[in-house]
């Protein structure tokens, strides 16, 4: 019993002390912690965002409509990608608490995010 509570600690202690040793990101837990946080709250933002969005890319009709079922999606896809990031932001997944979504936030451009990706 002993040697499986002692091997047990030791998993544990190797496990926590892994993002130690890891590599530099660009990310850290919390990071990924407020990503979370930010993508569940706001998440309802996709809704007037991919209206906008639609509207400038075709008309007002089009837009109200397809942009709202688009932010929908969107909003429902961004809720439950901030609970995921909330639920295991200790846990270094995906790539080094690398974003799930693109752009990371709901409010965050798509000019933001590629000049960022240019950089790197």
């Amino acid at each position: 019993m002993k040697k499986i509570v002692l091997l047990s600690l030791l998993n544990i202690c190797f496990v926590l002390t892994q993002p130690v040793f890891a590599e530099e990101s660009d990310y850290n837990a919390i990071d990924k912690l407020g990503r979370g946080i930010s993508n569940a709250t706001l998440a309802i933002g996709e809704i007037p965002k991919q209206v906008m969005k639609e509207t400038r890319e075709s008309n007002l009709f089009y837009g109200m409509t397809s942009g709202f079922f688009v932010g929908l999606v969107r909003t429902v896809l961004r809720t439950a990608v901030g609970v995921f990031e909330i639920a295991t932001f200790p846990v270094p997944y995906p790539n080094d608490y690398a974003p799930i979504m693109k752009p990371a936030h709901v409010f965050q451009s798509n000019i933001e995010e590629k000049e960022t990706e240019l950089e790197e």
